[in-house]
């Protein structure tokens, strides 16, 4: 078991403890923007070979998943995502927002997860960086 950062309550600082995680490597849909073209990519993306890919272009990469079996009301379920190449522009589990900052980001999903979920993280490239979903993305299950 891997312990979590520490999470803060009013005055008091509690750690929490990593129960299972499920890594999101494959299959991964992007597409982007203005393109109706969607290619399975694999997370962390490698750094791509095409070099006549405008890098001004939003980047959308979508994934589906089910609810993981036995989860009870008492535990943590949080989205970590840990690194990307771009501005992270959104951030949405089956529509809803959710808040974005810095990499590394670790959100609490445990509320909003249904039977079927869909992740979709929008990527803006700019003229230095191609828009790309280099670190990873998993679904960590704590106490």
């Amino acid at each position: 078991m891997r312990s979590l950062r520490s999470c803060h309550e009013p005055h008091r600082r509690c750690r929490v403890t990593i129960l299972h995680i499920i890594k999101f490597r494959y299959p991964w849909q992007k597409q982007l923007e203005g393109s109706s073209e969607r290619e399975k990519v694999e997370v962390p993306e490698p750094p791509s070979r095409r070099t006549s890919a405008a890098v001004s272009v939003l980047a959308i990469y979508t994934r589906n998943f089910n609810k993981p079996t036995g989860l009870e009301d008492a535990k943590h379920v949080t989205l970590f995502v840990s690194d990307w190449q771009g501005t992270l522009k959104r951030l949405l589990l089956n529509g809803q927002s959710l808040e974005i900052g810095q990499a590394p980001i670790e959100i609490d999903v445990s509320s909003l997860l249904k039977p079927s979920n869909r992740i979709e993280i929008q990527l803006l490239g700019n003229e230095q960086l191609t828009a790309r979903l280099s670190g990873e993305v998993q679904l960590r299950i704590a106490e």
